[in-house]
């Protein structure tokens, strides 16, 4: 890694100067960035960093994998401060409040339920749909048991080898039923 930076001979970072074999760096997430933090507590966000991480390699390296399959994540959030934006330093969607107990279903274009995910009690509003035949699909989030009637719908396409995001931010009396 001595060629990361260019303010000094050999200088570089160090963390991979010793590797006998071929190394990686990943500086795409920054624990001490709480909501970032709050999202690292969710282990299908782990899994999500370890496929974006695996599609990046087979494309460095010209290998294009053989998977069929593609996936969904997204966050659910009210379109609010988040309880401790005082607190804490958040940045673009960040700022809004993540929800709780969140309720995304995905159904195929033909209107078959496919998947049911619930978001955490983390403070993260996490969804994530795994190993997904590519094709549209339609999501259907609901962001709390009173609003079961009325669900923010959107619709994705799932694309071989890649990532889809989608997501969903409301305001809290958007989603309030009469």
């Amino acid at each position: 890694d001595w060629t990361f930076y260019d303010w000094g001979y050999r200088v570089g970072l160090g963390v991979l100067r010793y590797n006998k074999l071929p190394g990686m760096l990943n500086e795409g997430s920054f624990h001490d960035y709480v909501p970032e933090r709050e999202r690292f507590l969710n282990s299908d966000y782990h899994w999500l960093e370890a496929w974006n991480e695996s599609l990046a390699i087979d494309d460095y390296f010209n290998k294009a994998r053989k998977f069929k399959s593609g996936m969904i994540a997204g966050l659910v959030r009210y379109s609010e401060p988040r309880v401790d934006v005082d607190s804490i330093k958040t940045f673009g969607d960040d700022f809004n409040q993540p929800v709780s107990g969140a309720s995304v279903s995905l159904y195929d274009r033909d209107g078959k339920l496919q998947a049911h995910y619930t978001t955490d009690n983390l403070n993260n509003g996490l969804y994530a749909f795994k190993n997904l035949k590519p094709g549209q699909y339609r999501l259907e989030a609901v962001f709390s048991e009173n609003q079961r009637s009325n669900p923010v719908v959107k619709w994705v396409e799932v694309k071989p080898n890649a990532s889809t995001y989608c997501n969903f931010t409301a305001p809290r009396e958007h989603l309030m039923t009469p």
